[in-house]
Order: C-alpha cells, then sequence, then structure tokens
C-alpha cells in the first residue's frame, strides 16, 4: 500500500554564490530549522536551489510559490526575489509563514504582518526561535491562521466599497487607520536610536524616542485607543510617585516581614 503523499512546504529565501554569506545563512537556518520544522508537522520542504530537475527554473519557482500547501519565507537580508516570490503567494492568499533574523528590517507595506525572528545568537534565542515557529506551523496545520496581507487587505476593500453596507466601510475605515499606526509606530522603532523593546510608561521621561513614539501614536490613533494608552501613563506615574514617596528603601521591601517581640 503506498504511503500518504506529504503536503509541500516551499521555503523562499536568499540563495546567493556557493560561497557567499547569503548562502551560508540559507543553508543553515533550511537545514537546521526550517526543514525540520516542516517534518514535524508532515511537510515536505524544498527549495528551488535544492530542485535538479530539467526544465524551467523560474516558471518551476513560480509554480512551487503558487501551488505549495505552505510557503516560508526568509526576508533575512531583504533579497529582491524574495519578495517578489512572497508578492506573488500573497496574491493566491493560501497559506505563508514570514521568518526573518533577528533585527532584521521589515518593509513598510508588510511590517503589520506577523515575522518569526530568527534569533541565532545563544541556545535560548534559537529555543525561543523553535517555538514560535511551531506555534505558526501548529496554525497552519489546526487551520486557525489567518493570511492577511496587502493584496487580500485591497480585494476587501474593493468588495465592501461596492457590495458593502455602511457599518463594514465603517470598520474598514477604522481598520486602516489602525493599520497606519502599526507601521508607523513600526517605522519609528527601527529607526530609533535606542535598542526596540517596551514602550517606557515613565510620565516623567523626556527620552526623544519615547516621545517621538507617543506623538506619532496620538496624531493617529482613534479616541478610544488613545484614552486607554493615557489611562495606563497617569497609572503609572501615580504608582511612581507613591514609591519614590516611599523612600530608596523601602521600594523593594518583602510586603510581609516577620514580627519581633
Amino acid at each position: 500500500m503506498a504511503g500518504k503523499t506529504k503536503k509541500t512546504c516551499f521555503v523562499i529565501c536568499p540563495i546567493g554564490a556557493p560561497d557567499s554569506r547569503d548562502r551560508a545563512w540559507s543553508d543553515d537556518i533550511y537545514k537546521g530549522l526550517i526543514a525540520p520544522m516542516a517534518e514535524e508537522f508532515g511537510f515536505d520542504a524544498r527549495r528551488s536551489i535544492d530542485d535538479s530537475s530539467p526544465g524551467d527554473i523560474t516558471a518551476k519557482v513560480i509554480k512551487d510559490v503558487m501551488e505549495a500547501d505552505l510557503v516560508v519565507a526568509d526576508l533575512t537580508f531583504h533579497n529582491g526575489n524574495c519578495f517578489y516570490e512572497l508578492a506573488l503567494r500573497h496574491f493566491t492568499g493560501m497559506p505563508f509563514i514570514q521568518v526573518a533574523a533577528a533585527g532584521t528590517k521589515i518593509p513598510f507595506d508588510i511590517t503589520t504582518l506577523n515575522t518569526v525572528s530568527i534569533d541565532t545568537q545563544t541556545f535560548t534565542g534559537m529555543e525561543r526561535t523553535r517555538a514560535e515557529l511551531r506555534k505558526h506551523f501548529q496554525a497552519v496545520v489546526d487551520g486557525s491562521a489567518i493570511y492577511e496581507n496587502p493584496v487580500s487587505r485591497y480585494r476587501e476593500k474593493v468588495r465592501i466599497e461596492e457590495t458593502g453596507s455602511p457599518m463594514e466601510k465603517e470598520v474598514a475605515a477604522l481598520r486602516d487607520q489602525l493599520g497606519q499606526v502599526t507601521r508607523d509606530l513600526a517605522e519609528l522603532k527601527a529607526d530609533s536610536v535606542v535598542p526596540v523593546g517596551p514602550i517606557n510608561w515613565d510620565a516623567n521621561s523626556e527620552d526623544a524616542a519615547r516621545q517621538a513614539y507617543l506623538d506619532q501614536f496620538y496624531r493617529h490613533a482613534p479616541e478610544p485607543i488613545r484614552a486607554a494608552v493615557s489611562r495606563r501613563i497617569s497609572a503609572e506615574a501615580v504608582k511612581k510617585n507613591a514609591l519614590l514617596r516611599m523612600g530608596p528603601n523601602r521600594t523593594n521591601e518583602p510586603r510581609n516581614r516577620d514580627k519581633t517581640g
């Protein structure tokens, strides 16, 4: 009895010359991370560079991009071919997963899409990467993943403009605003001179990057979201002031101290 045919996972990745930085990265990430993960979830992974069959390479790549059950796109090094192939995949509306080396600046148009950050600096970092990638594969297998992208958003926008109800149009406009806020803030994070991390909610801070971040947020965010953020900033400021009034020697004291006679 013939074995069950595996699902296909085509990997879009930077290739480069055999001795190049791009090839070394692609080989390591494909063989050490993506291919084993695909195998774990019942996918047969492959790259265009590993296909030795005769025929037009470009045509075969496009066929794989358009027809594979899953596409994993490595956006490290901003390879032009990778983005072209990812755009074709977006057009199909079929499952895809984006990955990139930690610290990669994701281009503006797709910065709102989830991208798995590949941290190769430490064992702990790689374990986090594997755990995150495993969640994405699981979502694909479960059918719970959402493959929204610029193409699908455009199609939905056209549909709503042509046949949508007033409520749908209002919701679509709000989503556009939120998407713009997300992209603007991602740009600010990427261009900031300070390391990217959680927002510093200290209301007394004069940090220029934080102020620019919040200024951009307040310029675009809808009123309910601006109000929620303002309440959080105010609450954090009150908490900090209360701790300062307690004195430096009391802020880290345990809540329950042993009573002595």
